[in-house]
């Protein structure tokens, strides 16, 4: 699965970074999250395994409801997110 999904993001990675190329595409980078997210990644997972500006994983140094804010997260699986499924 992580193999399959590592391969998918290089893939759309390659053709956001040669759609950038080719347009001269110009912009900030959450705008560039969000085209890389809905322009490329989409069309190879789940619009559910996406977020854009969403807590993950809690922090090692602070408490079990502490998270860290991350501009693009891939979840393994539809669904899931900072808080589901419970560890």
């Amino acid at each position: 699965m992580k193999l399959d999904l590592d391969r998918l993001i290089v893939e759309s990675l390659g053709e956001f970074l040669s759609h950038v190329r080719i347009t001269n595409w110009i912009g900030r980078e959450n705008e560039a999250i969000s085209l890389f997210a809905f322009g490329f990644l989409q069309k190879h997972i789940k619009p559910t395994q996406i977020g854009i500006e969403v807590a993950v994983a809690p922090s090692p140094n602070k408490g079990i409801n502490s998270h860290v804010r991350k501009d693009l997260a891939i979840w393994p699986a539809s669904d899931m997110n900072r808080f589901f499924p419970r560890p």
